[in-house]
């Protein structure tokens, strides 16, 4: 792929994709790191590789569009299932930790009891396997500490998925949820 602006890179469909973008700022990075080392080795001149490091890399056009919740509409979503039943208690405790702790559907669905640890007197979640495959930590608040702690009990969950099916009757059945179900909360 020859070194030219993102703006200038011709695709098929005339439309440059993402990955074009980020292979491109991949190989822009590996290009400036070739030049620094070729001036440590006396093989470039400090002006040229100055004019290389000077390139400008692609520029992130547009306004991300979302619809952001205030915070009394992050309460009043959170306080909306009913707390009396079962199913209530496991939806605020999922609402608690997406809104609280920022979790993505997927990572809620996946956590486990033993991902729930704490560390120097605080709550958290720990090795969180997230999107793209990074490992984290998430703290956790004490409200989303009560609100996780009414549901296991509940549940009477002592080991697997923290999150899992309520049927009808008001028992937990299987062994977790899917994203798809958290969606439709």
């Amino acid at each position: 792929m020859p070194l030219v602006p993102a703006c200038e890179y011709p695709t098929q469909s005339g439309v440059i994709d993402r990955h074009t973008i980020d292979e491109f700022v991949d190989r822009l990075g590996a290009v400036r790191q070739l030049a620094y080392e070729a001036v440590d080795c006396v093989l470039l001149s400090a002006d040229l590789a100055a004019g290389i490091r000077r390139v400008k890399g692609v520029k992130k056009l547009g306004v991300r569009l979302c619809n952001w919740l205030t915070a009394e509409q992050g309460q009043a979503l959170w306080q909306a299932p009913d707390y009396q039943r079962l199913k209530g208690k496991r939806d605020r405790a999922l609402l608690a930790l997406l809104l609280a702790c920022c979790l993505r559907r997927h990572e809620a669905v996946a956590l486990r009891l033993d991902h729930l640890q704490q560390r120097e007197a605080h709550w958290a979640i720990v090795d969180l396997v997230g999107k793209g495959g990074h490992v984290r930590m998430v703290p956790v608040p004490d409200c989303v500490r009560t609100k996780l702690d009414d549901w296991i009990t509940a549940a009477a969950i002592d080991r697997g998925k923290l999150f899992r099916r309520v049927n009808k009757v008001g028992r937990t059945w299987g062994d977790g949820m899917t994203v798809k179900a958290v969606g439709t909360l």
